[in-house]
């Protein structure tokens, strides 16, 4: 799989057995240096986490699983926000994908920050503010129309027209 980091390892001893180039690029670990390793090896701050749990839940039921957001670093790798997938394989193997979702996050954080600043200043000034849809739908109204309209309800998504003008004001 491109871009999302692979690797096999054996149930019992947890030992790598696969690993993808993209492990590689996403660690900065030579798979080399990793293959044949156990888990421990190749990442010790795992054991402190619910990661050798699941693999021992995948290997037990046979289902799939997911952490959709993982926080992992150490002393090879530096910090990031990882999504994991769990996938049970045949030979008491476990699959492992790991897709490095760190700049996501982080743009997705900086969005939710610009959004919420974005709001602050739209709820805040003495100017209404509405946002009309193509069909002339209400859509969001900032906090000084609805001091003005208290009876619109943005939720219903009303008319403009007839939402400011029947009756007739």
């Amino acid at each position: 799989v491109t871009g999302v980091q692979t690797c096999v390892f054996r149930s019992g001893s947890f030992r790598l057995v696969l690993s993808n180039p993209a492990a590689e690029k996403t660690t900065g670990v030579p798979r080399r240096k990793v293959l044949g390793k156990t888990l421990a090896e190749i990442y010790p701050g795992l054991l402190r986490t619910e990661v050798p749990n699941i693999f021992m839940e995948v290997v037990q039921t046979g289902e799939t699983r997911e952490l959709e957001e993982f926080h992992y670093g150490d002393e090879r790798i530096s910090n990031k926000v990882f999504h994991l997938r769990f996938l049970p394989l045949p030979n008491n193997c476990v699959g492992l994908a790991m897709e490095d979702i760190t700049q996501r996050r982080k743009a997705e954080e900086a969005l939710s920050e610009s959004e919420r600043k974005y709001r602050s200043v739209v709820d805040n000034i003495a100017v209404g503010i509405l946002v009309i849809g193509s069909n002339m739908e209400i859509l969001a109204s900032n906090t000084q129309m609805k001091k003005w309209f208290p009876d619109v309800e943005v939720s219903k998504k009303p008319f403009c027209f007839r939402a400011f003008n029947s009756p007739s004001r």
